[in-house]
């Protein structure tokens, strides 16, 4: 006796990107019978783009007539940007960086963008970094330059300092190179090898001015002032004279006398040439003489 078979209503599985569609029935008098067919879906709406939503529907039509056509409707969000970098472009003195995005998932959409730098400086490289943030997407740049020069030096100096002076001492150092590095490159101090805080800084090269109550506090005689850069250093020695402006050096016999520019000794005066030597010395007062006597 042959039985007919007695079909179970049809099952329909769905591919996880929607672009086939199984279709399954089994028989109630034999679950070994069956029958299964695969086809692949149509579609037909907008897909989703980097700012809008999409909407598709997928068909699925069989040969079997026992297996209706299944239709399936997806929506889905925007995109979102996904950008990546395309151009980025440093401004002359590096204080910027302008910076020309693409999206991945749209190439037509670009946008550009600018971000101010800081820097940080070791020895003599300086290191600006920028970042910029693109639709909660966070973009790190950085760029490192080598400003090596050739050393510094002082370029003005206040030799002599007679205590009692209202006036500080002024010391201006230059950079050999690229002295508009000279007052960012600036660390600090010392004198005699300690640091010193007492002294005001300002920019044109770097100008300092060590101030008259430490100078009031150093003895007579000769110091060295040591000034420190990230990549490199300069050292300058300075008299400090008492007030009346005159110092004997036990240790090298010699007189250090000031005479003030009114008093100093003209060319030619030859009693002065065979007893004295002469040395002039700028500072911010004017012309200083400082004149040196040799024990006999």
């Amino acid at each position: 006796i042959t039985v007919a078979h007695d079909w179970g209503e049809p099952t329909y599985t769905w591919s996880a990107d929607n672009s086939s569609v199984t279709a399954t029935r089994v028989c109630k008098n034999n679950e070994e019978h069956k029958e299964t067919e695969t086809v692949k879906t149509t579609s037909e709406g907008t897909a989703a783009t980097c700012e809008a939503a999409g909407k598709v529907t997928y068909t699925a039509e069989f040969t079997n007539a026992a297996f209706e056509k299944q239709t399936k409707t997806v929506e889905t969000p925007a995109l979102g940007h996904k950008w990546k970098v395309s151009e980025e472009l440093w401004a002359g003195d590096y204080s910027s960086v302008t910076v020309t995005f693409v999206c991945e998932n749209d190439p037509t959409h670009t946008k550009k963008e600018t971000a101010a730098s800081s820097e940080s400086i070791s020895g003599s490289v300086v290191t600006y970094t920028a970042a910029i943030t693109l639709d909660g997407q966070k973009f790190p740049f950085s760029k490192s330059v080598d400003i090596s020069g050739q050393g510094y030096v002082f370029t003005h100096t206040t030799q002599v300092w007679v205590k009692g002076s209202r006036e500080g001492a002024t010391f201006r150092v230059t950079r050999l190179g690229d002295d508009s590095w000279t007052y960012r490159l600036f660390t600090g101090i010392r004198v005699d090898g300690a640091p010193v805080s007492a002294y005001s800084k300002a920019p044109g090269s770097i100008i300092l001015t060590l101030h008259p109550a430490y100078l009031e506090s150093l003895s007579v005689g000769y110091h060295t002032l040591a000034v420190y850069f990230t990549d490199g250093e300069a050292t300058a020695d300075f008299l400090i004279l008492p007030a009346g402006g005159s110092y004997y050096n036990n240790s090298t016999s010699e007189r250090y006398t000031y005479v003030p520019p009114s008093n100093v000794p003209r060319t030619g005066d030859e009693s002065n040439i065979a007893l004295w030597g002469v040395l002039a010395v700028a500072s911010l007062a004017g012309a200083l003489l400082i004149i040196r006597r040799r024990k006999a």
